[in-house]
């Protein structure tokens, strides 16, 4: 019996030496592992470092982006807005002349926006004139072939003054004057106003 418990003893040693055999490895792969899935995490933890530094910059640019966007269209617009705002004025010969308009029987050289009525070319495309029976004429150098109703043959017009083409009529110069009869009544200048 004795020799017996001894030979269950010991072959018990060996398996449970085995088993332990066994859990040493199976320990020491779980902490290779272990050690494998640190080193990933370190470099994923950089990597999400290194792109929220770059989501940072990535915002700074944006945010300078849409100031540089935000400077350039208004830019764009008062450039749109200068260049669209041209300047009527309908009134008697002796009315422009004592406004410094007219020097008897073509434009002065320096026109005053004051004089004036300010219009966006784009958008207004008939200038009432002040008595619509009466005949005005155009000093200035506006295409008048891009009128609806050209001037008759001694260049007067009557009604209204109707644009068909206004790229065409305000090509030659942003300042129109017309004269009108000395018994009319002319609209007063309205200073321009921003669109």
């Amino acid at each position: 019996v004795a020799r017996r418990r001894v030979a269950e003893l010991t072959g018990s040693d060996a398996e449970k030496s085995k088993q332990l055999a066994a859990f040493d490895s199976t320990i020491t792969s779980f902490k290779q592992l272990i050690e494998g899935q640190k080193t990933q995490i370190s470099a994923l933890n950089e990597q999400v470092e290194s792109l929220a530094t770059e989501n940072t910059r990535l915002k700074a640019d944006n945010v300078q982006l849409v100031s540089q966007t935000t400077a350039l269209t208004s830019e764009r617009d008062a450039l749109t807005t200068q260049e669209n705002t041209v300047y009527y004025v309908v009134a008697p010969q002796k009315t422009l002349i004592a406004q410094h308009v007219v020097e008897t029987p073509v434009a002065a050289r320096d026109l005053d926006k004051n004089q004036f009525i300010a219009i966006d070319k784009t958008q207004t495309m008939e200038i009432p004139l002040p008595d619509s029976a009466k005949q005005y004429r155009i000093i200035t150098r506006q295409d008048l072939a891009a009128l609806e109703t050209p001037p008759d043959a001694s260049g007067r017009i009557k009604g209204a003054l109707k644009i068909r083409d206004p790229k065409a009529f305000w090509a030659a110069s942003k300042y129109l004057i017309v004269i009108g009869p000395d018994n009319v009544l002319s609209p007063a200048p309205k200073l321009p106003t921003e669109p």
